[in-house]
């Protein structure tokens, strides 16, 4: 088992974020999440004395999405979070479509982001549209947790290796190595964060839509987005197509080219 703060991202800094409704600054330096060093989540435990969202705890389903809100802000009230838990109660929610269709809104050029819930500082939860044949990059976490659940349709996830640094002539690693993929349905629930690797995410049908569901802790707004053919990261800056279930400004932006929701690049 391996507890990690969040705080503890590779320049050593606390990180913070600001609140796009208050301009609030949130402080994650005090939240710990247990976090698998593999996929496998088979016996986490909490540091400490076991409380009722430790790994082994019986979960009763939520009734609907709006439950699963409400128990996984109690959840993120903790600053020890279990991986194992957090990935069992999402699991266990029973996708209805009707519960969640405000929030799905689709782009035909590429897949949209839209925010669902703000958290608490801690986390937020958004659902991701994917239209026939649309995916991600390649791309990073951040140094944040960040779970997948399938509501409506199957998607494909490819992870990958970091790539290793290139020369310093041209920056550029090589093609970037593949090390397993998955297939993933209606009400399945997977989790990565950067120490599993890199991945993409992609719905490879070309008849039926996806719908997913992502919870990341703590919140981010711009991750590294990777070129397969040469492991040249670039830095990309992530916006929601709609928040709440309205468009944002940026959802009305024709500019903006197909790929994911990136609204700027450094």
């Amino acid at each position: 088992m391996e507890v990690m703060s969040l705080s503890d991202h590779a320049n050593n800094t606390t990180t913070t974020t600001d609140d796009q409704d208050t301009g609030e600054k949130m402080d994650y330096s005090s939240l710990c999440v247990v976090s698998p060093v593999c996929r496998g989540l088979k016996s986490l435990s909490i540091t400490g004395p076991p409380g009722k969202f430790s790994d082994n705890s019986v979960i009763v389903p939520p009734a609907n999405l709006h439950e699963l809100v409400l128990r996984l802000h109690e959840v993120f009230e903790s600053n020890d979070i279990s991986v194992e838990y957090v990935q069992r109660l999402m699991t266990s929610y029973t996708s209805n479509r009707k519960e969640w269709k405000r929030f799905a809104k689709f782009d035909q050029f590429r897949y949209t982001r839209n925010l669902v819930d703000a958290g608490n500082g801690k986390f937020n939860l958004m659902i991701l549209c994917w239209n026939e044949g649309q995916g991600s990059s390649i791309h990073s976490h951040a140094n944040s947790h960040c779970f997948l659940k399938v509501l409506e349709g199957s998607v494909k996830e490819e992870l990958y290796e970091w790539p290793s640094p290139g020369s310093p002539d041209n920056n550029m690693a090589g093609v970037m190595k593949k090390w397993t993929e998955h297939d993933y349905e209606k009400d399945q629930c997977t989790y990565i964060n950067d120490s599993i690797g890199l991945h993409r995410v992609e719905n490879r049908s070309h008849v039926n839509k996806a719908v997913t569901l992502h919870l990341y802790s703590p919140p981010f707004d711009e991750c590294q987005c990777f070129d397969e053919r040469t492991g040249k990261a670039t830095t990309s800056k992530v916006t929601f197509w709609s928040k709440f279930g309205r468009r944002t400004p940026f959802g009305r932006n024709p500019e903006l080219g197909p790929g994911c929701c990136v609204i700027e690049k450094k």
